[in-house]
């Protein structure tokens, strides 16, 4: 299976950095998987499933006498008559998707959340730099 990149906007600002992310369709959060691979690198990743649509049930065949002023169809139970795809544009199936960030960052209060089929992720900015003295023995 081919894995896709979801389209995301990413902002910046003096204290975060604000991910958002579309995935129609998706409201389980188990589904997404977002991770810090190292300091500097967050991954997204997860599946997009796609609902398959059953066939209606108005195509089967009618029951009763058809109208006087129309011809009666009769559409037989035959693999002809499955659900046909016209088009399909939409992705679907694993995604992937990884951002560097550039100047240092604070993993520990990363935040994420899924609304209307909207990811947001907010990654703070680390604002104070810890210093450490080394002795030299």
């Amino acid at each position: 299976r081919t894995v896709f990149t979801p389209r995301f906007d990413v902002q910046e600002t003096a204290v975060e950095y604000v991910l958002e992310g579309e995935f129609p369709g998706l409201s389980n959060k188990s589904k997404l998987d977002i991770q810090f691979t190292d300091h500097k690198t967050l991954s997204v990743r997860g599946v997009l499933e796609k609902k398959v649509l059953e066939q209606n049930k108005s195509c089967e065949r009618p029951s009763g006498p058809a109208p006087i002023s129309t011809k009666k169809i009769v559409i037989e139970n035959t693999p002809t008559n499955k659900v046909k795809t016209w088009v399909s544009e939409r992705a679907f199936g694993p995604f992937q998707r990884t951002f560097s960030f550039p100047g240092v960052i604070d993993i520990e209060d990363v935040s994420a959340s899924l609304e209307a089929g909207l990811l947001r992720i907010r990654v703070p900015k680390k604002t104070q730099l810890t210093t450490r003295k080394i002795t030299i023995v």
